[in-house]
């Protein structure tokens, strides 16, 4: 009997010692999420629409809940049709499998979750280490366009060795509360980037699923519309959209960073 005692103590022990809880909390789970097939997720927090399912760049975020093992991606609002007294709620959730620092496993509970994704196991990994290594960047170019406001224009190329060129076609700046063309700051220049932000470009390149990556075409309103030709491997890929995925949305965003972070030489005239 002593030696049954002992057996059973040791496997209480050694299976209190062994929680297969998923531990779900917001820091686990901020940041950016991708699949092979370009479904997307961002985690910002639980306090404000700052969460994405796959909603392009410039449109509305999502609530977060987390619910135990649950997420709850929620749409949030009123009416005018009953005086907005009833809040209202659209959700799509989604019950996590398995969670860890690179890798998120999910299955839809809801139908607008499962209208999301195109399988029922959705694995994800976080956008910065899902890296294709194959990717070997050659050139880009970005293009913005004017809008009815005070939207700036930029031609931008940035070469594999770093060298760049700039055309600011519309610039405005500030006086007081109105915006006035900024007509010293337009014209041609060229520079460099650093080899950190070379780095970062090239990084985003390989963690946006770049080989399948598509633009929609997104031309419905007032607004800018980016477009991105890219050199890589040998071929080009052509992208144009006013609201780009979010899977793209740290490509897309960073030609300001190059704009705003490097010295310039203007030149007298275009250099094509």
């Amino acid at each position: 009997m002593r030696g049954i005692e002992i057996f059973i103590l040791l496997s209480i022990i050694l299976l209190s010692g062994c929680n297969t809880d998923i531990n779900i909390t917001l820091s686990n789970l901020s940041g950016k999420w991708i699949d092979q097939s370009n479904g997307f997720l961002e985690v910002g927090d639980t306090t404000s629409n700052t969460n994405y399912r796959g909603e392009n760049v410039g449109m509305m975020g999502k609530y977060l809940e987390i619910r135990g093992d649950t997420l709850s991606f929620q749409n949030r609002y009123s009416s005018s049709q009953d005086n907005h007294s009833t809040k209202r709620i659209e959700k799509s959730d989604f019950k996590v499998i398995s969670l860890s620092k690179k890798y998120l496993t999910i299955t839809p509970l809801t139908e607008s979750a499962a209208k999301l994704f195109k399988t029922d196991t959705i694995n994800l990994t976080k956008q910065q280490f899902a890296v294709n290594e194959h990717i070997i960047f050659e050139k880009i170019v970005f293009h913005t366009t004017h809008c009815f406001g005070h939207c700036q224009v930029y031609h931008l190329e940035v070469l594999r060795d770093g060298r760049t060129r700039l055309h600011k076609e519309r610039i405005y700046k500030k006086i007081d509360k109105s915006y006035e063309s900024d007509t010293t700051n337009i014209g041609y220049y060229t520079g460099k980037i650093s080899t950190n932000l070379l780095e970062d470009l090239e990084h985003h390149i390989r963690t946006c699923n770049i080989e399948d990556l598509e633009f929609n075409g997104h031309f419905c309103c007032d607004g800018s519309i980016t477009t991105i030709i890219l050199s890589y491997n040998g071929k080009s890929k052509y992208l144009k959209d006013m609201f780009p995925p979010r899977i793209a949305s740290n490509l897309v965003n960073h030609y300001t960073v190059y704009v705003r972070n490097q010295i310039w030489k203007k030149q007298t005239q275009n250099l094509n």
